[in-house]
């Protein structure tokens, strides 16, 4: 199919009109990972597309408002990071089936160097009844942090995926976007919100920088971030961020250890609103049937703000390389075990190095 993309923005906003081949792919997707990722990527219904002209000629008409981000939302969606550290309340049998089912449909593998892990995300649509207990839970994610907002349903919902990895591995850091639209038409839509929900209590700490990600992929992504968030895993907890912002799992910035051969594993949400993401699709009945259709408890999304902690330039600046660049910021030793927010001085900020 030929799609025609006109990103336009509302008033005060920058227009462009773009028109390329798209090609159906799965794959590819979401968090670029070191090891095993953290990622994504499917395919399935092109949301917000139009007929234009005949029946095999597509058109995609996205707003983005004066932050970047996709246009048309009203009232309150909650960004910035926050932790709540007992959202689901699980027995040990509900967390082994849980875990079982995210296995099932990990689908993330090793990344290659400068491409990003392939592995497939699946699409829960809002107000939708899903069949299987994990997209139940996806949902009942997506509705708690959208309660309050007004969005066109049919275009919204959450896009989500597993990791079941190494305790040792790490998760690269990336900006979460529709890949297909930024492969196929250059421009770098973002999730309203990102979202981690945590099944086992080792690996690598969830890192978000306040270091927003860029409209179009063409766009200069270099420099400084002022805070920084570090989120260690427990089983139960769950977390949200800005879906605009840089994150990874790092244990290079704190890990958890676990027993030989223990799993890192989480159930990954993005909420999307007014968009849905090109070639993010249902989840297949090949792996539907081989989860459980018992439902999950839902999550209750009870807030804990997180230690702060003041950064100076005493204290030593790390180097991670990811998606070919670098990035520069200082971690104090022997952070809390509940998490932190790390918060620089003006002279101690973190930063992107393309």
């Amino acid at each position: 199919k030929c799609f025609g993309c006109c990103v336009a923005m509302e008033p005060d906003a920058k227009r462009a009109k773009l028109s390329e081949k798209d090609e159906e792919r799965n794959g590819d997707d979401e968090e670029g990972e070191e090891e095993s990722s953290e990622e994504d990527d499917g395919d399935e219904q092109e949301s917000g597309e139009e007929e234009s002209g005949s029946s095999d000629t597509m058109s995609l008409e996205l707003a983005f408002d004066e932050e970047n981000r996709i246009a048309g939302v009203t009232g309150t969606v909650v960004l910035g990071v926050r932790s709540f550290p007992a959202a689901l309340q699980l027995d040990d049998a509900d967390r082994d089936r849980l875990v079982k089912d995210c296995a099932a449909v990990f689908t993330a593998r090793s990344k290659k160097k400068g491409k990003y892990s392939s592995g497939s995300t699946f699409w829960v649509a809002a107000g939708s009844q899903p069949a299987s207990g994990v997209e139940q839970l996806a949902l009942s994610i997506f509705d708690e942090h959208t309660k309050n907002a007004q969005f066109k349903a049919e275009v919204s919902g959450a896009e989500w995926w597993t990791q079941v990895i190494s305790s040792d591995d790490e998760i690269g850091f990336h900006w979460d976007r529709d890949y297909t639209l930024e492969i196929d038409h250059g421009f770098c839509a973002h999730p309203y919100l990102g979202t981690v929900t945590y099944l086992s209590d080792c690996g690598a700490a969830t890192v978000v920088c306040n270091r927003d990600g860029v409209l179009q992929s063409t766009d200069q992504v270099s420099g400084q971030f002022s805070t920084a968030y570090v989120s260690p895993p427990k089983v139960g907890k769950h977390m949200s961020f800005d879906g605009k912002w840089l994150h990874g799992a790092s244990t290079d910035i704190m890990s958890v250890p676990g027993p030989p051969g223990s799993k890192r594993v989480t159930l990954l949400v993005n909420i999307w609103l007014n968009h849905q993401p090109l070639g993010v699709e249902n989840l297949p009945d090949a792996f539907r049937s081989k989860l459980s259709t018992e439902k999950y408890p839902s999550a209750t999304l009870v807030e804990e703000a997180l230690p702060e902690l003041a950064v100076d330039a005493t204290v030593s600046e790390r180097t991670i390389e990811f998606e070919g660049r670098k990035l520069l910021m200082r971690v104090p030793p022997n952070l809390p075990e509940s998490g932190s927010k790390l918060v620089y001085a003006e002279d101690a900020k973190g930063s992107v190095v393309a």
